[in-house]
């Protein structure tokens, strides 16, 4: 069985950098970094618009459910979450450069407003290496992908479940090739996310990658301190709890996540 650790494709990156990573000092704002994912469909809530393409009715209701009640559903057993799915749902797309660097710009000016230091940190970080790259090779260690959404949710899944019992990540090909489908189901069953291109795919890949990439490392570096670790895992728990994402009440195992 391999297992992956994450944290040190953060650290590696860091050392080509001559850095020290941001996440490692767990200065970061773990609400306002994971929420918008789970409770929204698109990065910040903000949506790429499809052109001569009107928006078709929710059949939820007026508002597309957030991500991580979906997530939830699928882990409950919830018909809805995954009728008309007849085998694992992928979403691969084409990564744009310019997309992302507009992106880890917006990132790191939003450090900025916090805290320079750490944001010239990422800054250099993120100029000398690509980090989405490095996390890809070792995705595929365990038969996933940076460039596909399903596998960045599932990724961000595991490592925000590791996280939030307070333990350092690992990655078992088994375990996430489960959790691949439950994902996939998850997000075939958001009406935007089914129909949508390249820009919405990417966004919401890459945040996830980095958020997974964040919360891991945050983990690592406050695992000998009990008092930043507990600070650490309650944060992520309350960020997934607020797009109906219930951590605590999951386990993961071989065929996935099951209700605890």
């Amino acid at each position: 069985m391999a297992n992956w650790r994450c944290a040190g494709v953060l650290a590696a990156a860091a050392a080509m950098a001559g850095t020290t990573p941001a996440a490692a000092q767990v200065w970061f704002d773990m609400p306002a970094l994971m929420s918008p994912v789970v409770t929204n469909p698109c990065p910040d809530g903000r949506c790429p618009a499809v052109e001569s393409e009107p928006e078709p009715a929710s059949p939820q209701g007026d508002e597309a459910p957030a991500l991580g009640a979906v997530l939830q559903r699928v882990v409950q057993g919830s018909s809805g979450a995954v009728a008309g799915q007849a085998g694992p749902a992928t979403f691969p797309y084409r990564p744009s450069i310019s997309r992302r660097e507009a992106r880890l710009a917006e990132f790191v000016a939003s450090v900025r407003m916090r805290d320079a230091a750490e944001a010239d940190a990422l800054a250099a970080l993120f100029a000398s290496t690509n980090i989405f790259a490095q996390i890809d090779t070792v995705m595929q260690t365990a038969g996933l992908t940076a460039t596909n959404l399903a596998d960045a949710c599932t990724l961000w899944w595991i490592i925000a479940w590791h996280g939030a019992q307070g333990a350092e990540a690992t990655l078992d090909p088994a375990q996430a090739a489960a959790v691949r489908r439950q994902a996939g189901a998850a997000l075939a069953a958001v009406p935007a996310l089914a129909r949508n291109d390249d820009a919405m795919r990417q966004m919401m890949a890459e945040e996830m990658l980095l958020q997974a990439l964040l919360m891991d490392q945050a983990v690592t570096a406050a695992a000998k301190d009990a008092v930043q670790l507990e600070r650490v895992s309650d944060l992520i728990r309350r960020s997934a709890a607020a797009g109906g994402l219930d951590l605590d009440a999951q386990a993961l195992t071989a065929e996935g996540f099951v209700p605890r």
